[in-house]
């Protein structure tokens, strides 16, 4: 099985794909203990749904894998199956490829939406109770607990600031991963399970210092308290960090997140083409991630720019190795001290190489703060009956996801300070249950 596949997919090429998913299917051992299943944080049947898949039970391996991991179409674009289901596939053991579990999911999941109406997958419980769970922000921390809710029955609604739903999924994953088009697509075929959205609403603590205009309209996190039964806390992460000598009025210097969002949206007026020199500050995921894509996209140079030896970064490795394929470089024991402008524009930065205690000044027509982002804390930090730790993450039980204050849950990166996305969806499905167990 070659490293096509995943392009196959996108491209709708199915009948192309079909032979080569079979003889992929029919690699795995089905072993007993499933290690794979055990190294996915949703936990996943994955012997089971590859067998389906194996048997041309195509609807059967999505049924599976949605069971578990109701966001199995956008794990299967993005998840690190490298680390985690991959890695611990018994054929490392032999020194033979892993199964492609993440691509077998993605062809599934893939196959379902284009055929099935999710109803046809999924039922939800029929005893609808009157109970009301509202939910802030709609990634995938939201829409996981939303659904699960909504199987068992419970009325829910999700409220996002944004125009479209789906939070890291539409706005903050690179769209070499999964473009803001196969996100929305996933996000309307999941809720034609009747959980509602609404969008452009943001929740806030003091409805009378806003104005509810054309664009956006505020709530009080208080009318919601009033109102609902429930409420989950899915805020995901902030704004980007910047450095303090950051020149914000500059152009030509972005956060990362920011930046893969106006690139998801196609909203930014930047023709990539035209970039000689692009430097990214930072060494996590979210750098390699922005690296990866601007290189695609037609900048000449990419450069990471990163303070402590590459080895270290904190970055998974396979797709550091990845990026370095496509051409992306790195300077390691390298900090930017100083960014060169005039006239606005950004010219060039100012870097010094630790290692050897040498600064020099280099050309630079786009440069990308990759450093963290900050936490959302202008709602839950102003709300006294919310606890956060030193961190600035909301405090909940960690069995069961409930904060201090009794009637409001929360879960994902909000709370866990940023994770893989799968992890959140995990957590988030638990919140759920325990919120059910609470109402009830």
């Amino acid at each position: 099985m070659n490293n096509n596949l995943e392009q196959i997919i996108t491209k709708h090429n199915i009948p192309t794909l079909q032979s080569k998913i079979q003889i992929e299917a029919h690699k795995c051992l089905n072993c007993f203990d499933a290690p794979c299943s055990y190294a996915c944080p949703t936990q996943i049947n994955i012997p089971k749904f590859i067998k389906q898949i194996s048997d041309k039970n195509i609807k059967g391996a999505a049924k599976t894998i949605l069971q578990d991991n109701i966001l199995g179409y956008s794990c299967g674009c993005a998840c690190p199956s490298n680390v985690l289901c991959e890695q611990a596939c018994v054929y490392h053991k032999t020194y033979m490829q892993p199964v492609q579990i993440k691509t077998l999911q993605k062809y599934a999941t893939y196959v379902i939406m284009n055929k099935y109406n999710i109803k046809n997958i999924l039922q939800c419980n029929q005893n609808n109770n009157s109970k009301n769970i509202a939910l802030i922000g709609s990634g995938p921390a939201s829409l996981s607990a939303a659904i699960e809710l909504k199987l068992h029955g419970y009325k829910t609604t999700i409220f996002e600031q944004n125009k479209l739903a789906g939070g890291l999924l539409t706005y903050g994953m690179a769209p070499y991963k999964i473009t803001q088009q196969e996100a929305q697509k996933e996000i309307q075929w999941l809720s034609e399970l009747g959980i509602i959205i609404k969008t452009k609403i943001k929740i806030i603590n003091n409805i009378n210092t806003y104005k509810n205009n054309k664009y956006i309209k505020y709530i009080s996190i208080n009318t919601l308290i009033k109102n609902y039964d429930a409420i989950f806390l899915g805020l995901g992460l902030g704004e980007d960090s910047m450095l303090s000598l950051q020149k914000y009025s500059l152009n030509g210097i972005f956060g990362a997140v920011n930046l893969i969002a106006q690139i998801k949206s196609n909203s930014i007026k930047i023709n990539f083409d035209n970039i000689q020199i692009a430097h990214i500050i930072g060494g996590g995921n979210t750098a390699i991630d922005i690296a990866h894509e601007l290189k695609l996209l037609g900048v000449k140079n990419v450069i990471i720019i990163y303070r402590k030896n590459k080895h270290n970064m904190p970055a998974y490795k396979f797709e550091l190795n990845q990026a370095l394929m496509h051409g992306v470089h790195v300077a390691d024991h390298t900090i930017l001290t100083n960014i060169i402008h005039k006239n606005n524009q950004l010219l060039g930065i100012q870097v010094k190489n630790t290692k050897f205690n040498k600064t020099a000044n280099f050309n630079s027509n786009l440069l990308v703060m990759a450093i963290g982002q900050n936490k959302q804390l202008d709602l839950y930090n102003k709300q006294k009956k919310i606890y956060i730790d030193n961190d600035n993450k909301i405090i909940v039980n960690p069995l069961t996801g409930q904060t201090n204050y009794k009637k409001i849950f929360a879960a994902g990166d909000c709370v866990n300070g940023g994770k893989e996305m799968v992890s959140a969806i995990y957590e988030a499905k638990t919140t759920a249950n325990h919120m059910m167990s609470y109402l009830q």
